[in-house]
């Protein structure tokens, strides 16, 4: 009840001293509405950003007093942003049963017009000598793919040697056992652990480009630079994922979405 009384007061006060006592330049306006009309505008914006001052020190004030509940709220943010960075480079995938991937693989499979055939398997010495681990033992069995990938990745291929870049399959499926292998030996290989790839569903193949018969893992080679950034591409504009865009990346990497 007592600021009704006050607000008009200070209103007319303020409105009276501005234009009884302005100097004496400014005593053309005094009779004039639209100036009083402004007067009395910015003194209600000025006493608006007062409130609004007052109020963000009472915030203030309070969340000082219940320190508690504040730090509280900060250990949420600072978990919740750990987490976040710790994770954020994992997925997990759901395991869906055998049942399902045959039904939607042979589905998709049906809408296909051209049927691709595997190449014939490379010798077994081209993939010795590498420094990738355990690259002489890695599945290179197409059959194991889902059939809608394998199309998919025989198309990427193809379109590949068009352009004069031929891939080879370094490894298609890859059971959970080697999954947990290849992590165990550090987060630089991979991050995914058993059934957190989908290698694990054969919807996934690490490839890698041949010239003059040797596999060229060097990014820094232009030549094999060029061909892994073409690979990305021609995936894309298949509907497959491309690793090379990872965080952790993968240049050769590519899987069905």
């Amino acid at each position: 009840m007592l600021y009704i009384v006050i607000l008009p007061i200070l209103i007319v006060a303020y409105v009276g001293f501005r234009y009884f006592y302005v100097m004496a330049e400014n005593a053309v306006n005094m009779g004039s509405r639209p100036a009083a009309w402004h007067a009395l505008r910015d003194f209600w914006q000025r006493l608006d950003l007062a409130k609004r001052l007052w109020q963000s020190i009472t915030s203030f004030l309070m969340l000082m007093r219940h320190q508690r509940l504040l730090a509280l709220m900060l250990l949420v943010v600072v978990v919740s942003v750990g987490i976040t960075l710790a994770l954020g480079g994992r997925h997990w995938l759901e395991r869906p049963s055998e049942k399902e991937i045959r039904f939607a693989s042979n589905a998709r499979l049906a809408l296909l017009e051209e049927k691709l055939v595997p190449p014939p398997p490379l010798p077994p010495s081209i993939f010795l000598g590498s420094d990738r681990p355990a690259l002489g033992s890695a599945d290179r069995d197409w059959s194991k793919l889902q059939p809608v990938f394998r199309q998919e990745l025989l198309m990427l291929l193809a379109r590949m040697s068009a352009q004069g870049y031929d891939f080879a399959l370094l490894e298609g499926y890859r059971s959970p056992e080697r999954q947990e292998m290849l992590a165990a030996l550090g987060p630089h290989l991979t991050q995914a652990r058993a059934y957190e790839s989908r290698h694990q569903y054969g919807l996934a193949a690490d490839l890698a480009p041949l010239r003059n018969g040797v596999l060229v893992f060097n990014v820094d080679d232009p030549w094999a630079k060029t061909a892994y950034f073409m690979l990305g591409q021609e995936a894309k504009l298949l509907g497959l994922v491309w690793g090379g865009g990872w965080k952790l990346q993968d240049y050769g990497h590519v899987e069905h979405h």
